[in-house]
């Protein structure tokens, strides 16, 4: 008779850990010996442990370690009989009274079997199928067999499979130790599969035993857990993913996928805003950054080179494929958005007065007046990329068509800005160069405002939209445009983010579409550059949201319609380059070395930090530490917004 030591791991679980040492008691083939394993419980876990099992069968392991790395803990502790077989159960998996009597008749009857795993069934349903076998499919994403469907025996009449989950399973101890163990880069999702597919390569069978029953009470990467945000658990499934990946490639392909984890994070994250579930866009991006990163791989590789036997052919039948494995993975990633979706509806968005952001535009407000105040009291603002402006009338009379300098001079379109212009000053037409000042002034707490809106769109606390608000009124370009008069590029440094934000959900609406045209068209006057990214932009939108193309064509139509005489008038030149330059006159300053770049700043001389030191009498103080340091706070954004999975800007 096989002897059987049962691991009960528990992590924050006294909700259920009482039914299931019950459901141990009774098991109608009891295990011979029983191990406790608390991950660092802090809710009383550790004393129903000691009480119902004795202090000597409880093993301490690393708080909050996940139940394969706790049941790793417990097992390394042990001295393993050769005849002995491993039971690896959850605090939330309760099994049923026959399971374990089931399970070990499986593996008697069949001695090449060394993993059995039980039908995992719904702790509140206990009808429901949450699990019954893993796989993979041909592009090596993990596929579960069965899951939120009512379990009719259905999938009895097939007991072979690649893998099964780790809560509930049975291991042979033996091929336990020669496989190595979990792997520690899957501390959470996959450690089931990744373990029945070496085991499987080893030259083992693995099997469903559709007699056996235990009842879990939710997803492993929530055990132990209250809950984890949508960004997380996709990261989560995404990190294993990749590990599995990297982990099972030919050695040959490993430089190459490797090479693509980082461009294809952000491809994906930048899917997942698209089709509506930012949440899960910042999991992307750190699932691609730890793939990079990751120690564990070569440790992987390693150990399924000494435990195989037999080639990735011997598994392909055990493969779900076509039809059945898009079925599969449309089905999980169907109910994976259904979750990510009803967290970002139902969680509270922070407010404008309510959350700080009225708080961050008052500060930068106080900051620009104390910068830029003067200019309110001049009578006009000249200098660098802007020229004096006459009156409302001279200033229509520039749209459309006006005497061009170049070549000569000719009589020629005007440059679309020149409706913006004309628009801006009208809004003090008894003195157009009033709005321009106020402006000028008021660029930073307009771009504050704007950014603190796109931010607070994708997030769940007040914080992150300040930290974006600040960032983006503080941005080095907006301080070098407002000091250079470069008008085009202050007022699309303010739009920009409304009209990202807008155009996601241009689709949905003839208001916004409506909306997100004017801001396009502006944008698109003042930093015509700008153009291919917004366009890139309005294709995705397009493919993601196709019953909503209707709308996102009308986006680009008023930018068409001013640009159209220009665009012609250029290309009839030979000068298509020219339709890409900013608008205004040019600015001649000094190319901007490393070191300037490296802290920030666009243009020479660390934006002005050199002479502002010089200044207040700090001239021996070096400019680059002091610009560096200014410059921190948006480093250490840019970084958060890579790596960490839990929030989205």
């Amino acid at each position: 008779m096989p002897y059987v030591t049962a691991v009960l791991v528990a992590g924050n679980g006294a909700q259920y850990l009482p039914a299931t040492i019950v459901a141990l008691a009774a098991q109608t083939r009891r295990p011979d010996r029983v191990i406790a394993v608390d991950a660092g419980s802090s809710d009383g876990s550790s004393a129903i442990l000691r009480d119902r099992l004795g202090a000597d069968a409880v093993v301490i392991a690393v708080p909050r370690s996940s139940m394969t790395q706790a049941a790793t803990t417990a097992l390394r502790r042990i001295e393993a009989r050769d005849d002995e077989w491993f039971w690896i159960i959850g605090h939330d998996s309760a099994p049923h009274r026959r399971a374990l009597e089931s399970l070990v008749g499986a593996v008697e009857v069949t001695p090449s079997v060394v993993i059995a795993g039980p039908k995992l069934m719904r702790w509140d349903e206990p009808e429901t199928l949450v699990g019954f076998g893993e796989s993979i499919d041909e592009f090596g994403r993990s596929v579960r067999l069965a899951s939120s469907q009512l379990d009719q025996s259905q999938h009895d009449d097939r007991t072979d499979v690649l893998a099964v989950a780790a809560p509930g399973s049975l291991i042979n101890a033996t091929v336990w130790r020669r496989l190595e163990g979990f792997d520690p880069g899957l501390p959470t999702v996959d450690a089931g599969l990744d373990l029945g597919i070496r085991a499987r390569l080893a030259g083992h069978r693995v099997e469903r035993v559709p007699a056996a029953r235990v009842a879990a009470s939710g997803p492993v990467e929530l055990f132990g857990r209250r809950g984890r945000s949508p960004g997380s658990r996709n990261r989560i499934h995404r990190s294993a993913g990749l590990h599995r990946r990297m982990t099972f490639a030919p050695l040959f392909a490993v430089p190459l996928l490797w090479l693509t984890l980082l461009p294809v994070a952000v491809a994906r994250a930048l899917w997942q805003v698209l089709a509506k579930r930012p949440g899960l866009a910042l999991g992307e991006l750190g699932a691609g950054l730890f793939a990079m990163l990751d120690p564990t791989g070569p440790g992987a590789r390693r150990r399924i080179a000494r435990a195989r036997t037999v080639g990735w052919t011997a598994i392909a039948p055990l493969r779900v494929r076509g039809a059945a494995a898009r079925e599969l993975v449309a089905r999980e990633v169907s109910t994976d958005a259904r979750t990510a979706d009803a967290a970002v509806d139902e969680r509270e968005r922070p407010t404008f007065f309510g959350s700080g952001g009225a708080w961050v535009a008052l500060l930068v407000t106080a900051v620009a007046a104390t910068l830029y105040g003067r200019l309110l009291a001049a009578p006009a603002v000249a200098g660098g990329a802007l020229l004096p402006i006459g009156d409302v009338a001279s200033l229509w009379a520039q749209v459309g068509v006006r005497w061009r300098d170049a070549d000569g001079g000719f009589l020629g379109a005007a440059d679309p800005f020149s409706v913006v212009l004309a628009a801006l000053g009208s809004i003090t037409w008894w003195s157009p160069s009033i709005a321009i000042s106020v402006l000028l002034v008021l660029a930073m707490p307009l771009s504050a405002v704007t950014a603190w809106f796109a931010a607070a769109r994708f997030s769940r606390t007040g914080w992150a939209p300040a930290l974006a608000a600040i960032a983006w009124a503080a941005a080095p370009m907006l301080g070098s445009a407002i000091a250079e008069g470069q008008l085009p590029a202050v007022i699309a440094h303010i739009l920009l983010p409304a009209l990202v934000t807008t155009s996601l959900s241009a689709g949905r609406s003839w208001t916004r579409a409506a909306i997100a045209s004017l801001l396009f068209a502006v944008v698109i006057a003042c930093a015509p550059i700008l153009a291919p990214a917004l366009v890139v932009l309005l294709v995705a939108l397009m493919l993601s949201r196709p019953a909503g193309i209707g709308r996102l064509l009308l986006v680009p139509i008023p930018a068409i319609a001013l640009a159209a005489p220009l665009v012609i008038q250029q290309l009839g030149r030979g000068a298509p380059l020219a339709l890409i330059a900013d608008p205004g006159l040019p600015v001649v300053r000094e190319t901007p070395q490393l070191l300037d770049l490296l802290v920030g700043s666009p243009v020479a001389g660390r934006l002005g930090w050199a002479s502002l030191l010089d200044t207040l009498g700090f001239g021996a103080v070096p400019s680059l530490p002091v610009a560096a340091v200014l410059v921190a706070p948006i480093a250490v954004l840019a970084l958060l917004a890579l790596t960490v999975a839990t929030l989205w800007l």
